[in-house]
């Protein structure tokens, strides 16, 4: 059985790409449009002050994962820019680390200030949104703004270890499970079915 195809973008936020040589703002609509129309799951970089914006320019569904960073530096007078979120649209339900924030640590910290590269991030960051993503050892994964390359060399070397099976709980009924998979996979009463959500659970999880 083929893989999801998974993809990660960590552009320039809005109104920050005067902070990269290419000085050039990414149409967040286009690159939204492109990640739901060619991609089973996908996640998305932004910060706190963008985030309005681009989850308007999001499909209903989307999960708004926190990045905390207990370590960032201030802004004076403003306040400490403590987490960034990331958009999550996750390939399958099941697998989905729905209640976990990812806080950065004091190794993370000494890695990261490594990379001169603006809005880098550290490896277990991309671990963290890997298995955020539901991800399989059979998927892939594309990098659509690879910078430094760490998603993807992050995502080979959580490719090839050694995945332990996933076991069913034996106390959980049949229709528990379902119940869990319809909560993961249906909005709140009021609000629009997401189209497609079932197609994107792979091979008929439930």
């Amino acid at each position: 059985m083929s893989g999801a195809r998974l993809a990660y973008a960590d552009p320039p936020y809005p109104g920050k790409a005067h902070l990269y040589p290419e000085q050039r703002e990414v149409d967040h609509r286009e690159l939204i449009a492109r990640l739901e129309r060619d991609y089973d799951g996908w996640a998305l970089s932004t910060d706190e002050r963008a985030l309005a914006y681009v989850l308007s320019l999001c499909p209903p569904g989307v999960r708004v994962l926190a990045w905390c960073r207990s370590t960032a530096p201030p802004f004076n007078p403003q306040p400490y820019a403590a987490w960034e979120p990331v958009i999550c649209s996750p390939a399958r339900v099941t697998q989905v680390r729905t209640t976990r924030s990812y806080h950065l640590s004091a190794a993370d910290t000494g890695r990261h200030k490594r990379h001169a590269l603006t809005g880098t991030k550290p490896s277990s960051f991309c671990t963290w949104v890997i298995e955020c993503l539901g991800a399989e050892q059979t998927d892939t994964l594309d990098d659509l703004f690879p910078g430094t390359g760490i998603m993807g060399d992050t995502f080979t070397a959580w490719c090839s270890q050694l995945q332990l099976p996933l076991l069913d709980n034996p106390k959980r009924s049949k229709r528990a499970a379902a119940n869990i998979a319809a909560r993961a996979a249906f909005p709140l009463p009021g609000l629009e079915p997401v189209r497609a959500m079932r197609e994107r659970i792979f091979s008929g999880r439930t």
